[in-house]
């Protein structure tokens, strides 16, 4: 009967199983990442931008003085509750602004209007080829969504700063500012506010008319990093952390279980999971096509019989007493085989080998090997080794008196 063939050869199986191992990844991928915009590709006015126009360097500034921070990619107002800051910086929908705005929480929030419009650089990731201003009513716009009836100017400067707040002055290149007579002027120069404040039931609702405080470009300008700082402590609560919304700027990334398993700390467990699996599918692909016959347990025949037989008797704990048998057993051979007489007992017997040995030459009597393997019987300490030297004793006395080859 001929074995059976296998179904695939073995480089079809190798083939099969990496391209099967290519489409699980990249269905994986798709799972995770398929419906999400990644941070590191920004250029624009947002928390991951490193542009000119970005907020990368302010997320930094506030994570140097262990300001409780979360960049937000989803349910940010809900998230924000209690003291919590929320920042809304650089909107583009005013609606957005709205709708956040509206949503029940106590906490205050922190508009920053818009001012430039950055266009990527396509040679190089996450550069601007060029930057430009917004039109003043688009900018009027997102504001009038908290505040109608304000408006924007852009002054070529501004002068004669004053604030109850800040001890310090604003660094500004054309300043964008505001005229609302609903706000409340937080700071602000002659020429219109750049922070004014507005309660809007138990919140309290700051703006901020020019990003250039806080964008990467104009933060380290004069005292401008005081200044977003101060902004800052002024507004979260003592126990409060600052939420930054990035659901406007088109980051809205929904929580996945499946996101969470190979993002850091969770993928240190995912990466064991897979690996205990991948031994697990390895063990089990050893073989392809039928089992291989398994052979048998045991040999057939006397030697299996009683290399089993010792075994057992030996995991029993009955060495003495089978050497005991076996000392009894070989006196009996003796006896039968050199035609002792029959009446003789033990002591006797051994005698009469004794003086059957002298006779035939042999240096070594037979009753004192008998005698040593008695003193390892009846010893308490004898070593299985020790049992076995002594009947491999007793079988060559009896075949020397024998005289078998």
């Amino acid at each position: 009967m001929t074995a059976a063939r296998p179904v695939f050869s073995r480089r079809a199986v190798v083939w099969l199983i990496a391209i099967g191992a290519a489409a699980f990844i990249a269905m994986s991928y798709f799972l995770i990442y398929g419906e999400s915009i990644r941070p590191r590709q920004a250029a624009g006015a947002n928390s991951y931008s490193r542009s000119a126009i970005g907020h990368k360097a302010f997320v930094d500034l506030l994570r140097h003085f262990d300001v409780p921070l979360l960049v937000s990619r989803y349910e940010s107002a809900a998230r924000a509750g209690g003291q919590s800051l929320l920042i809304l910086a650089e909107p583009q929908n005013p609606d957005q602004v709205a709708a956040l705005a509206n949503e029940p929480a106590d906490g205050p929030l922190l508009l920053v209007l818009p001012k430039w419009h950055g266009r990527p650089d396509r040679n190089r990731q996450g550069w601007l080829a060029e930057a430009t201003l917004l039109q003043a009513k688009t900018v009027t716009a997102i504001l009038a969504a908290l505040v109608p009836d304000a408006s924007i100017s852009r002054p070529g400067q501004a002068s004669n700063w004053t604030s109850s707040l800040f001890a310090v002055q604003p660094s500004l290149q054309a300043p964008q500012l505001m005229h609302a007579p609903a706000l409340r002027a937080i700071l602000a120069a002659d020429q219109g506010l750049l922070i004014g404040a507005l309660q809007q039931g138990d919140r309290e609702i700051w703006i901020l008319s020019d990003p250039d405080i806080l964008s990467n470009h104009g933060l380290w300008q004069g005292d401008n990093a005081e200044i977003a700082l101060d902004l800052v402590e002024s507004l979260r609560g003592r126990e409060g952390a600052v939420v930054i919304d990035e659901t406007i700027h088109g980051f809205l990334q929904r929580p996945s279980l499946w996101r969470t398993l190979v993002e850091p700390p969770f993928v240190l467990v995912t990466l064991q999971a897979l690996a205990a699996l991948g031994i697990l599918l390895w063990a089990g692909a050893l073989r392809f096509g039928s089992p291989q016959a398994v052979g048998r347990p045991f040999e057939p025949g006397i030697a299996t019989l009683i290399e089993t037989g010792a075994n057992l008797q030996g995991s029993a704990g009955q060495a003495k007493h089978n050497l005991r048998r076996y000392a009894d057993a070989t006196l009996s051979h003796l006896a039968s085989r050199l035609n002792a007489p029959k009446t003789l007992g033990r002591e006797a017997l051994l005698a009469w080998l004794d003086r059957v040995g002298e006779a035939r030459g042999l240096a070594q009597p037979h009753s004192r090997v008998d005698g040593e393997v008695q003193s390892s019987i009846r010893a308490a300490h004898s070593s299985r080794s020790d049992l076995i030297a002594g009947a491999r004793r007793l079988y060559h006395s009896k075949r020397d008196l024998l005289d078998d080859p």
